[in-house]
C-alpha cells in the first residue's frame, strides 16, 4: 500500500481497496453454493497478497498475475466438479 500511496496517493488507494472488495463480492457470489471452507480456500491467495500489500509490491508487479491466475483456476476447476458431479 505505501508504494501506491506514493505513486496514486489516497484516492488511489481507497480505489483500489474498493476494486479489491468487488473481486471478494463477485468470487463469492460465483462459489455461493459452494462451502465456507472452500470459498476461505479460493480467496487465500487474493487474501495474502492483500496483507502482505504493505510490505510487499505484490499489487502493483507482476506477481499478482499468478495470484488472479490460481483463483481463477480454482473457480474453474470446483465449477466443473461440480458439473461433473450434477451428470451422474
Amino acid at each position: 500500500m505505501a508504494m501506491i500511496i506514493g505513486e496514486l496517493g489516497f484516492l488511489g488507494v481507497i480505489c483500489m481497496l474498493i476494486l479489491f472488495g468487488l473481486v471478494i463480492a463477485g468470487i463469492s457470489m460465483h462459489l455461493k453454493n459452494e462451502k465456507p471452507f472452500t470459498k476461505v480456500i479460493v480467496l487465500l491467495p487474493f487474501i495474502y497478497a492483500l496483507l502482505t500489500s504493505p510490505v510487499d509490491t505484490v499489487m502493483v508487479s507482476k506477481s499478482i498475475i499468478i495470484v488472479m491466475f490460481a483463483i481463477l483456476y480454482m473457480c474453474l476447476y470446483i465449477k466443473k466438479t461440480n458439473e461433473k458431479r450434477e451428470e451422474t
